[in-house]
């Protein structure tokens, strides 16, 4: 059954009190807690516009998924703007301490700047207060019901997504790609549910500094689906965690992965 749409409220009041946390983690400058803290805010803020339309939310934090499901689950949602593309890459770096490039067994704490923690908690206090002004002046009425992980991504849909991908990334005039390569559930099986997203590896070379490169690449593949996770390296960067310090982490993404896309013949690899 739908829940009661009034619960969208215990979803966005909880929001309110991370945003508080990530103010106080600030204010102490535990900056990976702000930018982790500061998505923790976000992800309950879009699924209280899921609740508010009568769906269920989806057991998944991945924002740009929940960002999809609420414009299908809320008619009207997709007139509210906000840029949340730069917030998940630094959670990324705290789940994942060593695919940060260069950071010299540096901690995520460490690592993680003051503008950083800033950014993400401006992203989240914008997100906050433009839904909670739209839900306020949206009325609550339940919508069909569908169960979200009874849909999955054809074989077909995740193909013709991966040239499109491909094709984005490797005609951008900000990268000089190398290779790209897929990695992930979506590098093992194909049908895969809607709230999945598909994971990269770009090799490119680029002047933009790592959270910036993850920044633009989710921006450049937006607007279709499945949502792409990205990172972003320079062939040096790539080589150098690879071979230098055997990072486990791009070992295991290679080993599961496979190659999209090679600069070598300028072709996709299926």
């Amino acid at each position: 059954m739908a829940p009661s749409t009034k619960r969208y409220r215990v979803w966005l009041e909880q929001a309110y009190y991370d945003i508080e946390a990530a103010k106080k983690s600030f204010h102490h400058k535990f900056y990976e807690w702000t930018c982790y803290q500061s998505v923790q805010a976000t992800e309950k803020i879009l699924k209280a516009v899921i609740v508010h339309a009568g769906w269920s939310p989806p057991m998944t934090h991945k924002l740009g998924v929940l960002v999809s499901i609420a414009n299908r689950a809320h008619k009207h949602f997709e007139k509210v703007k906000f840029n949340f593309r730069k917030l998940e890459a630094y959670t990324f770096i705290s789940r994942y301490p060593f695919v940060y490039p260069d950071q010299k067994n540096n901690t995520p704490h460490e690592l993680i700047r003051k503008e950083d923690g800033s950014t993400s908690l401006e992203i989240a206090i914008d997100v906050y207060t433009k839904v909670n002004e739209f839900l306020n002046q949206e009325s609550e009425y339940p919508t069909e019901m569908i169960n979200i992980d009874d849909f999955y991504f054809t074989p077909e849909e995740v193909d013709a997504r991966i040239k499109d991908v491909v094709f984005k990334i490797t005609t951008s005039e900000k990268l000089d790609v190398h290779n790209i390569i897929l990695f992930g559930s979506f590098a093992r099986e194909q049908g895969r549910p809607r709230t999945t997203t598909m994971d990269i590896i770009v090799v490119a070379e680029t002047d933009m500094d790592f959270i910036d490169r993850i920044a633009y690449v989710r921006e450049l593949t937006k607007g279709s689906e499945p949502i792409i996770e990205p990172l972003v390296y320079t062939p040096k960067e790539f080589d150098y965690m690879l071979n230098e310090e055997g990072e486990g982490f791009l070992e295991s993404a290679i080993g599961e992965g496979k190659t999209i896309w090679e600069k070598q013949n300028g072709n996709s690899i299926q």
